[in-house]
């Protein structure tokens, strides 16, 4: 087949870091910003977490919304206020071109190590001489015992302390369980912003004090609950407006020092915008993106939720302000795209700082605050519009990984609208991915939405959906390694790479070489798997049970209708929330790896019987070394994503299983968990803990990803991927999510209006078989191969990971291989 470079590609070659050929000009203000946004690795960002300290040791003893409502006042009275040279949208939480906010209040302890961020492999972050003194002798000291996860360990029953966590160490966790619980506040989260356009935070907080007064003029039953939900309200409220009234401050100022006229203007526009939103309704498309900016940014000083805040169904609500101004004229495609692009700027300078123990699970900077399009209005129509073909076309030209960005696609999408979205695929970001409203609406209503709400949607963090004002469960799960029950199972409840010696991590389930059948050794691999989701289930209870003690979130809970309703902070006991739906998740990683071992293990020990099981063992034990023949023989079984029934069938039966133990088990408020298959990059992480396997792959390397097929795996094209998945899927059990599918096409196979033709057909596919997501890399392995030899000349590259995007010289090594070794499909 030709050779050919996707439009990124050819970019990336050219060393070009700018949005359009033509938009050097047109757009040179995006395009100088942009310019060096690469130079250096992000900084930590010490000021959120230094005020939030110094406000907590003022209110020890007061409710934990009401402290947190005076730290956020706190920040927003102490904060640097900077103004970017060029900037239409302000609003900084950090100092630097990219910076990660520290978050002590979850796992405080480990920020004694955060000096060495900066030699890391897969997510550098550095760190100011005078940052790292006021985090060790001021930061660290305060929280140390105030954490949530120290009140989470002291929970944590041993014998599931034992199984997720080192013994040596309570912040590293041992490769079987990955409990994520107290590393963010929250699952993925997107913000209801059309409340903030609409209404404004004066209006809010003015609310918040009508209801306090009549609170105080007749007590009811739970006064001091809704006396400090209502006094948060109040003081966080003013906090949004007084940090806005900052910025509008600042761009006075500069202004009056600002010698080039037209620039002079622009600042003056800014201060007057930052006068009147967020404090009240937006009115223009200008201001509803500043203030949309404004409440997410303000978001990420309260909490760190899993993935960043999102930004829920952009072209939505703020469509009415889009269409009015162009009615107006007062706005075309130029200004919307550059203000647009100001946006995605300041979302770009924002990253993700996660524990040096957990970089392999978390490389590249990922995020995942979604910006998501089209699908289908609350009464059924579709929901695309102009400005979700401007915003497409924005992601087309914008050359970074921000925002990450969705389209929802269902039976009746316009042949346009599709043909948009295939376009922008084809550029070869990775961007948008897609999500099939013909698998989710009818999940979600299964699940407790009404037919309006679950049609409401929107696409938050990898590939998981939220129902905004509805949905009120936010603790994090966990990652199973789930390739590790095969392993224990072969090897009697021991894992070589985990533990000391002679520590058993399973269940003693009997020597593997005396089962006489498969029966047998599916039976101990159920046990296996059935006691590492009872540790998970464990986990989240102790997560659940302890966390209102620590957390609170007033600024979040003030745009929730439920906790408005209910004057219920978001992370109160989910007990007492009235008509909320509580589903959490758990995410199952190396599904695909898990499906062909089993099928080894099934046909060449039992069925066919070409081994033995002492000689699969040894094969085992030798990572395969000087038993090729037995490789030969694993690598050559039935593989789960290539339309075979044979690995399907155990694909179908393991994942039964899953959804029944999740269907089973209820957490502390009644709520259900959901099974995700969301790997970020932890397919690689926990591979590390795993001896060779008996699918062939040999010892510490990744695992399967998503519900994709193994790498290298799914031989028969891309739509045997999707027949084994929709096989292996059980359709009549709830208690799953977020299906996250990585396909990757050569930019041959999509060139041209016949390539185009093509990617419309699968995807048309994809949706009548009712997956739940997809998403593309279209990259040539030869231009992955090269960014490895010259990491410099190909910094700008940017490949689909998992559920995000990322600079592909900004991976590891192992990541960047894994990525390579993905199938990479010439036809259809």
């Amino acid at each position: 087949m030709e050779h050919c470079l996707s439009p990124h590609e050819a970019k990336v070659e050219q060393g070009l870091l700018c949005i359009t050929d033509d938009g050097a000009v047109k757009q040179s203000r995006v395009n100088q910003m942009l310019s060096h946004i690469l130079d250096q690795p992000p900084r930590v960002a010490v000021e959120r977490a230094k005020w939030f300290t110094r406000s907590f040791r003022e209110t020890e003893g007061l409710p934990n919304n009401l402290r947190w409502a005076l730290a956020l006042r706190t920040c927003a009275e102490n904060m640097t206020v900077t103004i970017n040279t060029g900037e239409l949208i302000v609003g900084q939480i950090g100092s630097g071109t990219r910076y990660a906010l520290i978050y002590p209040e979850l796992r405080g302890g480990w920020l004694t190590e955060l000096a060495e961020a900066a030699d890391r492999e897969g997510g550098k972050f550095l760190l100011t001489e005078e940052d790292e003194t006021c985090v060790l002798e001021e930061i660290v000291p305060y929280w140390k015992g105030r954490t949530w996860h120290e009140g989470y360990i002291r929970q944590l029953p041993e014998e599931t302390r034992r199984v997720l966590w080192d013994a040596a160490d309570d912040y590293a966790c041992r490769g079987v369980v990955n409990a994520l619980t107290t590393q963010d506040s929250a699952l993925v989260w997107a913000l209801d912003y059309e409340k903030v356009l609409k209404k404004g935070f004066l209006a809010m907080g003015q609310e918040f004090q009508s209801a306090l007064e009549a609170l105080e003029a007749r007590p009811i039953p739970d006064h001091m609950e809704r006396r400090a939900f209502y006094r948060a309200g109040v003081i966080t409220c003013s906090a949004v407006v007084t940090w806005a009234g900052r910025y509008a401050d600042e761009a006075g100022r500069l202004a009056r020092e600002e010698r080039d006229s037209a620039r002079r203007e622009e600042l003056l526009e800014i201060a007057r915008i930052c006068r009147r939103v967020p404090a009240h309704p937006a009115g223009s498309f200008h201001e509803a993106l500043q203030a949309v900016w404004f409440a997410n940014a303000f978001s990420r000083l309260e909490q760190i939720v899993a993935g960043q805040m999102g930004l829920g169904r952009i072209d939505q609500y703020l469509y009415p302000y889009f269409k009015a101004d162009r009615e107006k004229g007062l706005l075309d495609d130029d200004k919307a795209l550059e203000l647009l692009e100001c946006l995605w700027l300041n979302l770009s300078r924002i990253r993700r700082l996660v524990p040096t123990g957990s970089i392999a699970n978390y490389q590249g900077y990922p995020h995942f605050e979604q910006a998501c399009l089209g699908g289908q209005t609350p009464d059924g129509r579709d929901a695309s519009n102009e400005l979700s073909y401007l915003i497409l076309q924005s992601k087309k030209e914008f050359p970074l990984d921000f925002p990450d960005m969705s389209v929802r696609i269902h039976s009746m999408t316009p042949a346009p609208f599709l043909q948009k979205a295939v376009e922008v695929i084809k550029e070869g970001t990775g961007f948008p991915k897609l999500y099939n409203d013909e698998d989710i609406v009818p999940l979600l209503i299964a699940k407790g939405a009404t037919y309006a709400e679950a049609l409401n949607y929107t696409g938050c963090g990898c590939a998981e959906v939220r129902v905004i004002n509805r949905e009120t469960y936010m603790t994090q799960g966990s990652q199973l390694n789930i390739p590790s029950a095969v392993e224990m199972a072969l090897r009697d409840g021991y894992m070589p790479r985990v533990g000391g010696p002679g520590e058993r991590i399973g269940l003693p389930t009997g020597d593997p070489s005396s089962f006489s059948t498969w029966a047998d050794f599916w039976s101990a691999f159920l046990a296996q798997l059935r006691n590492m989701f009872h540790h998970a289930f464990v986990n989240r209870s102790v997560g659940d049970l302890t966390k209102p003690a620590f957390l609170a979130a007033p600024f979040q809970s003030m745009l929730h209708d439920l906790c408005l309703e209910q004057c219920l902070d978001i992370h109160m006991d989910q007990a007492k929330f009235r008509g909320g739906i509580s589903l959490g998740n758990l995410f199952v990683i190396g599904v695909g790896t898990t499906i062909d071992s089993l099928a080894a293990v099934k046909k060449l020990v039992y069925e066919d019987r070409r081994i033995t099981m002492d000689e699969l063992l040894a094969a085992l034990d030798a990572d395969f070394q000087g038993y090729e023949v037995i490789r030969q023989l694993c690598l050559n079984c039935p593989k789960y994503g290539n339309a075979d029934p044979y690995a399907d069938e155990i694909g179908r039966a393991l994942d039964l299983e899953m959804n029944a133990l999740t269907d089973a088990y209820r957490n502390p408020w009644g709520g259900t968990d959901n099974i995700s298959y969301v790997p970020v990059t932890s397919h690689v992480g926990l591979g590390g803990y795993l001896g060779a396997t008996p699918d062939g792959r040999s010892a510490g390397k990744s695992l399967s990803e998503g519900v994709s097929a193994t790498q290298g795996c799914d031989v028969n094209g891309p739509t045997a991927v999707l027949t084994s998945i929709k096989y292996a899927k059980n359709i009549q059990m709830q208690n799953h999510e977020a299906r996250l599918l990585n396909i990757k096409f050569t930019p041959q196979l999509v060139k041209g209006e016949v390539g185009t033709q093509a990617l419309e057909s699968f995807i048309r596919t994809w949706c009548d078989m009712k997956h739940w997501h997809v998403q593309f890399n279209i990259v040539n392995r030869e231009t992955l191969l090269k960014a490895q030899k010259d990491p410099e000349r190909y910094r700008s590259l940017l490949v689909r990971v998992a559920g995000f995007s990322a600079h592909f010289v900004e991976l590891s090594p192992a990541l960047q291989d894994e990525i390579i070794a993905r199938t990479e499909h010439e036809t259809m």
